[in-house]
């Protein structure tokens, strides 16, 4: 009998001590406080969480270009996919673009316009409409749309969020989510431009509404505040430290 308990607690032992499996990439270990040890007598108590990367977050449903000249077909497949729930890649419409688009204009700008987009939505049964709009009506628009902006000297594609405390929100297929003060977006709207596609039946997704995470951005009044708080009291404030600079999301 004693044979037979030596020999389970010989096993449990063993068992004990078996190698812990080391976490993957997305994975971390946190120290939650520390517990008596047998040797230390301050053994740390953890756990393993998973991590998301930062790059990640930044592109979150948002399909990133993959060349320079497809912005605007990584726009619209950003589109396509989390407001409408078409499952297409950026190469599967590229090739619809092209074969629905121009494609003697194609070839000379190597790029997409609005109308190329708008015949490859209307084959797939979508009402695709462009606009001229201001400020005011992005505000009251109730869905994302496709808006060409100008990004270092170049016609650039991207998908409106939203606006919020003065902000304007956009799925960038270069710069992932990103916000701009209005101000700025205004001097970089080309032509006061937007491209709606409608959905079939009402029915359309919210992946590409603002989210909390999407509104945790830094904020340029209080920015301006921490910096210059203690500056001597004088007529209006000082010029802008960063103009122009974009809003990047906190980590």
């Amino acid at each position: 009998m004693h044979i037979f308990i030596a020999f389970l607690i010989t096993v449990s032992l063993i068992a004990g001590f078996k190698p812990e499996k080391e976490p993957s990439e997305k994975e971390t270990r946190l120290v939650i406080g520390y517990d008596g040890g047998i040797v230390t007598q301050t053994m740390p108590v953890e756990i393993r969480t998973t991590v998301t990367p930062a790059s990640e977050l930044e592109y979150q449903a948002v399909i990133k270009q993959q060349f320079d000249y497809s912005c605007g077909s990584a726009a619209l497949s950003t589109l396509l996919r989390y407001h409408l729930g078409e499952d297409f890649s950026e190469t599967q419409v590229i090739h619809g673009l092209f074969r629905y688009g121009d494609k003697e204009r194609v070839r000379e700008k190597r790029a997409f316009s609005l109308l190329d987009m708008k015949k490859f939505v209307g084959v797939l049964g979508y009402n695709g409409v462009g606009y001229k709009a201001d400020i005011q009506d992005l505000e009251t628009l109730d869905m994302p749309c496709i808006i060409p902006i100008e990004l270092y000297d170049y016609r650039h594609f991207t998908v409106f969020k939203g606006i919020h405390q003065g902000h304007v929100f956009l799925a960038d297929p270069f710069r992932g989510n990103s916000s701009y003060p209005v101000a700025d977006f205004k001097k970089m709207w080309h032509q006061n431009v937007i491209f709606v596609v409608y959905p079939k039946n009402q029915q359309q997704l919210t992946l590409l509404s603002l989210s909390e995470r999407d509104l945790r951005f830094v904020d340029e009044d209080k920015r301006f505040d921490l910096l210059f708080k203690d500056w001597p009291v004088m007529e209006g404030r000082p010029p802008e430290p960063f103009p122009g600079e974009i809003q990047y999301y906190k980590r």
